[in-house]
């Protein structure tokens, strides 16, 4: 089972190990931006408990490890929906999303 927190100061060591791995694992298979998610992982990571940015994390709750981080905003930019009308319905963004490759989750179920 898994729950969505917010991220927190504590989740800093953890959120920048998950975003490390899947850098390996995006470099593994040659795709195209891991090295930007390997070198922006510290800073990206020190997102995690600013009130300014809305960090979360998925926690597989049996083992406490994060296995995800997502950043979810409620203004919807211009870059997807460039009509006005649709920016201004209700919905969340989310960005900068980067999940645990399974290999290196421990105690997940497969």
């Amino acid at each position: 089972m898994f729950e969505m927190r917010p991220a927190t100061g504590d989740d800093i060591g953890p959120v920048a190990d998950l975003i490390r791995a899947r850098a390996a694992w995006m470099r593994e298979r040659e795709i195209e931006g891991w090295d930007g998610w390997h070198e922006n992982a510290d800073m990206l990571a020190g997102q995690a408990g600013i009130s300014d940015i809305p960090a979360w994390v998925l926690v597989h709750t049996a083992t406490a490890t994060i296995a995800g981080v997502t950043s979810v905003f409620e203004n919807t930019p211009s870059l997807g929906w460039p009509d006005e009308a649709e920016r201004a319905e209700s919905a969340l963004f989310l960005a900068t999303t980067g999940l645990r490759p399974r290999r290196w989750c421990t105690g997940f179920p497969r």
